[in-house]
């Protein structure tokens, strides 16, 4: 009763807000285009768009007219003089802000400002501030656009794109099909949040319908609001106690609620209800659409659901590739028995994963590997032939398949722009459960050192090589110095330090292109200077004050000890935030080469990365006591809390010898563990073990080494059913 109650006067305020026009003016706004992805304009750009008619029978001057999407600002975009529109013509102006806004008349105008595919305003004014034409719209459906029907006179509607020519409305699916297909009631961060699925190869209307939670207080939708088909089927709904655009009037308990999805007479479309919610995870319908709803491991708004599949881990990539290697994608089987994953698909597109079917009875043998080439995945056997991109973040997928119907199960991983011929790998941290996928010592897909391609290719898998380190490296994080008076922050005596851990001078620039420096990224943001080189062995400092600030940088220098020979670079924009964050070392590649249509672009190859943070498994004891971040052994892998150490700064001092100390690198399969590690003929070495470090008990020793040449190796085979084990070299006259 409450609702019934309440539903008429909602629905007469809404109203309101459909449609306004405040001024009978003769150039009016005709189509509107937010959510282009894939339509080309005639520029050759993939542009959203505005087209504007003269309704009236005479010639109209539009110098003066403005475009916004702001009523707080008219004029955010003005028409430039020498536009002049004759009866019934059109224009068409982009809407995009990552290139200049137009300020003189051409064959195409461009405002320089966007407009939210979720929902937004379009406002045209005439000089004078006089609104001609206005326009509110909600969640659109991806290439598609509203416009009026009749062109110039009628209501909007959802048509097909038809620039400079008259609007085509298209064919609308059925509200009932639609469901609730996925929800977050306790996000890691962020909103709660709910997703709309529509399974109707047709786009649907969603104007008119209200959603509810447990309190049944209607949240109705924006005007003009509709939702795509197919792999652009889905919406994410905001739940934050707000109704703007693609969002709703309520949040979700994390403790249970519901959600209901009405028409505007009141009558049911879907309703799911839910208990206690575990944070970071949402809940869905599994598959798409269906009765079964599963917890989601990764959670997917406004896309497909998804579970990770877990007897599967991508295990090694390879992107940039020249002969004698190719682009590579290896899987390890994580389980004690084999699976078959024919008939499963191979893509690096989320919107396409049907890109390359695996063959039939591919065997993946427990514990061991399968390998994919990119003579298969881009070559004629593909329904869709790919390959990865070097030059920009990527992404592989391995998806379950059943009678050629995807399951929703799939196997993933998100890689960054990668050096010629360096692979990326999985690498198992200290912290149970915990890896990186990270630049590697060499590509290890089987065969080590091809000749040719055909060779290379032969390669069934094998244990990645270590991870890649240096040549510099992330050496020491000042993260939270005391404040200096017990309150303020203290943000002057933060301080990043590199080393070169080789025994080379290593330019912070490419060589090649100067211009093109090293720079560091993250929590703080620096730019190295033209020409910058770092020493052999050596270290420099990058801080939050300007180094030209002579003053700052002897009390600085004079605060930590640093010598007058280490540099000291700044100031970088940011903060290193006292719980916890990323810092990150890049370097320029070559930049890209034509005829790519990306030609002169420079991609940039992550170094080093430390996602520190202020609890353990990291040292707290850095966290405001005056101590800092250091790492432990400079050549072995950085984004690893084992690694580090909380002690007294020790800023921009040379490490006892040039900090090229014993490299201990770990390496594991699925049934041993390979500790090596340099060493000094005739030096004795021990290796030990531990399963808990915060246990009192003692090391074990696996075993004891007389080197006899520059470097060792020892293996532990005993490590079925461990979680995680600890390794250290203990060195002996």
């Amino acid at each position: 009763m409450r609702l019934a109650a309440l539903l008429p006067v909602f629905f007469s305020i809404f109203s309101l807000a459909v449609f306004t026009t405040t001024h009978a003016q003769s150039v009016r706004i005709n189509e509107v285009f937010a959510d282009n992805k894939t339509n080309v304009f005639s520029d050759g750009s993939i542009s959203d768009w505005v087209e504007l008619v003269n309704n009236s029978p005479t010639a109209v001057n539009l110098s003066g007219y403005s475009l916004t999407d702001s009523a707080a600002a008219p004029q955010k975009w003005i028409i430039p003089n020498g536009v002049t529109l004759v009866p019934q013509q059109t224009l068409v102006v982009l809407l995009d802000s990552s290139r200049p806004a137009s300020t003189s008349a051409g064959a195409v105008l461009n405002a320089g400002f966007s407009i939210k595919a979720t929902g937004d305003r379009l406002d045209l004014y005439a000089p004078g501030l006089v609104l001609s034409d206005s326009v509110r719209f909600g969640p659109q459906a991806a290439n598609y656009t509203i416009g009026r029907f009749p062109d110039g006179s009628g209501d909007f509607t959802l048509t097909r794109p038809t620039p400079n020519s008259i609007n085509v409305p298209t064919t609308l699916g059925s509200q009932a099909t639609l469901r609730i297909n996925e929800w977050m009631a306790s996000p890691s961060s962020g909103n709660d949040w709910f997703e709309i699925y529509n399974p109707d190869p047709l786009p649907v209307q969603l104007t008119g319908l209200y959603f509810t939670d447990n309190g049944n207080v209607p949240s109705q939708v924006a005007p003009l609001s509709y939702i795509g088909a197919g792999l652009d089927g889905f919406l994410q709904m905001i739940a934050d106690n707000s109704m703007n655009d693609n969002e709703v009037d309520f949040g979700l308990s994390g403790n249970g609620d519901s959600i209901g999805m009405f028409r505007s007479d009141g009558s049911p479309i879907d309703r799911v209800q839910f208990g206690a919610q575990q944070a970071g995870i949402s809940q869905g319908r599994m598959p798409d659409g269906s009765d079964s709803i599963l917890n989601l491991t990764i959670p997917t708004p406004g896309d497909s659901n998804l579970i990770r599949y877990e007897g599967l881990v991508v295990n090694e990539l390879l992107s940039h590739s020249d002969p004698p290697y190719e682009d590579a994608v290896e899987f390890l089987n994580v389980t004690d028995a084999a699976i078959n994953i024919g008939g499963w698909y191979l893509s690096d597109s989320r919107n396409d994963l049907k890109r390359y079917r695996i063959p039939d009875n591919t065997i993946v043998p427990a514990r061991g590997y399968v390998v994919f080439y990119q003579h298969q995945f881009n070559g004629p056997a593909a329904a869709t032939p790919f390959s990865f991109s070097s030059a920009y973040e990527d992404e592989v997928y391995l998806s379950q398949a059943v009678n050629g119907n995807l399951t929703g199960y799939i196997v993933e991983e998100t890689f960054e722009p990668a050096a010629n011929n360096v692979s990326f790998g999985r690498v198992n941290t200290s912290v149970p459960g915990d890896y990186k996928f990270v630049a590697m010592e060499r590509p290890t897909f089987g065969v080590n050192n091809p000749g040719t391609v055909e060779q290379f290719r032969t390669g069934t898998g094998a244990e990645n090589s270590p991870p890649r380190v240096g040549p510099v490296v992330i050496n020491e994080i000042m993260y939270n110095p005391p404040s200096v008076d017990g309150v303020t922050d203290n943000t002057t005596d933060e301080f990043i330090e590199l080393l070169n851990i080789t025994s080379q001078p290593v330019p912070l620039f490419d060589p090649a292109n100067p211009a093109n420096q090293w720079r560091l990224q993250g929590a703080a943001s620096f730019t190295f200077p033209a020409n910058t080189t770092l020493a052999a062995n050596g270290v420099a400092l990058v801080v939050s004050f300007d180094p030209a600030d002579t003053t700052a940088l002897n009390a600085f220098r004079t605060q930590y000890n640093v010598p007058t020979s280490t540099p000291v670079y700044g100031p970088y924009v940011g903060k290193l935030s006292n719980s916890g964050d990323e810092v990150e070392l890049y370097r320029p590649d070559p930049p890209q080469l034509p005829p790519r249509p990306d030609a002169g672009f420079v991609p940039y190859i992550r170094v080093d990365k430390v996602n520190y943070s202020d609890a353990a498994p990291w040292p707290a004891e850095a966290d405001g006591t005056g101590n800092s971040l250091q790492r432990r052994n400079a050549q072995a892998f950085g984004n690893d809390p084992v690694n580090w150490q909380a002690t007294a700064p020790t800023a921009g001092q040379v490490p006892t010898g040039g900090g090229s100390g014993t490299t201990v690198q770990i390496a594991r399969s699925a049934n041993s563990v390979t500790i090596s590690f340099n060493t000094t003929a005739g030096r004795s070495y021990t290796v030990q073990y531990k399963d808990d470090l915060g246990s009192t008990a003692a090391w074990q020793t696996l075993s004891s080494v007389t080197a006899a040449g520059a470097s060792a190796s020892v293996q532990d085979t005993n490590i079925s059913g461990r979680a995680h084990r600890f390794y250290r070299v203990v060195s002996q006259p």
